[in-house]
């Protein structure tokens, strides 16, 4: 089987912001690991933040449809699929994979629940207490 590096396959791939911005009482979700459960986003106990930090954010690391987003701190290799056209919130140390498109968004999350990527991913992680995956690693993902 012939491998591509998910840089090559996907139009990009980056990670969220490493800051943490001041909690807010409303104002725009922060989505960090412990929001990404089973394919599914928990947006209700997410940290809210001020629409200025949500723009500083965006311009970092704007969340778009057809992007696979990829838990890379903690519980390593979760995963969510960005379905919507304009999603609203921010991201914070998660990973993502910006496919651009259904189809190609589809095969590389599918993909990431087999075995050997998460027996890829079981081999790179680092980390004595919490474990994480590398923004670099991510980027070098092995995808067929």
């Amino acid at each position: 089987m012939f491998f591509l590096e998910a840089k090559e396959i996907c139009q990009k791939v980056f990670d969220g912001t490493h800051d943490t911005p001041k909690p807010m009482p409303d104002g725009f979700p922060l989505i960090t690991s412990k929001q990404i459960l089973d394919g599914e986003l928990d947006i209700e106990n997410a940290t809210l933040i001020s629409h200025e930090d949500f723009v500083k954010t965006q311009k970092r690391s704007k969340v778009q449809q057809w992007d696979i987003l990829f838990s890379m701190i903690g519980s390593v290799g979760k995963l969510y699929l960005e379905k919507n056209a304009n999603p609203s919130y921010a991201i914070k140390n998660i990973g993502v994979l910006s496919c651009g498109e259904e189809g190609l968004a589809n095969m590389i999350y599918y993909y990431l629940q087999t075995p050997f990527a998460k027996n890829y991913l079981n081999s790179f992680q680092m980390g004595a207490v919490q474990q994480f995956l590398s923004l670099e690693q991510l980027r070098k993902f092995p995808i067929p």
